[in-house]
């Protein structure tokens, strides 16, 4: 005789709640080690639960009814005490929350719009100063060219006469006269 015979018919008084002893404490042990017998086990509950399900109980007497409903009618009404209505801050939490969203989403609009203003005049100021650039390139380039004439003007037989110096490039078409000493202009 295997050892899963030995409780076969244990497993039923088990799942019944009637084996008691000595008999139930060595079920349980055997129960620990062994998915077999556990799995009879559940499946026996399963069934005693279906079987207790699909039964039905005695019918009531018909008089039963009648004196149920006498007996709730004889007794006296309690009104219904409806707890006041505690006023919930979560609605005012959730207004305050919104207004602040939209408060913060007012003061970015206007930083923002800020923001475009300032990037709009440094684009200005930078094209100003590329413009300026370029010109001051030309001059530089005009200066240093190597095939640019070097002409000074001086005045005669006056130590301290102003002077000019003119510089042509050519090939560019670019003339820079530079002047010292000049009188001011009327």
């Amino acid at each position: 005789m295997s050892v899963h015979e030995q409780f076969a018919e244990d497993l039923a008084l088990y799942a019944l709640g009637v084996l008691e002893g000595d008999e139930r404490t060595a079920l349980q042990k055997h129960l620990e080690g062994c998915t077999d017998c556990w799995r009879e086990l559940e499946q026996l509950r399963g069934d005693m639960a279906l079987l207790a399900l699909s039964t039905s109980g005695p019918a009531p007497p018909r008089r039963a009814r009648q004196r149920l409903l006498d007996s709730i009618a004889g007794e006296p009404r309690m009104p219904v005490v409806v707890p006041p209505r505690r006023l919930s801050w979560w609605p005012a939490l959730t207004w305050a929350a919104v207004a602040a969203m939209v408060l913060v989403a007012i003061l970015l609009g206007r930083q923002n719009a800020e923001l475009r203003q300032r990037i709009a005049a440094l684009q200005s100021q930078i094209t100003n100063q590329q413009s300026e650039l370029e010109h001051a390139s030309e001059v530089l380039a005009t200066f240093t060219a190597p095939d640019a004439m070097h002409i000074t003007l001086v005045a005669a037989k006056t130590p301290p006469q102003p002077q000019g110096k003119a510089i042509y490039l050519r090939r560019r078409g670019s003339l820079i006269f530079l002047a010292n000493n000049l009188a001011p202009l009327p």
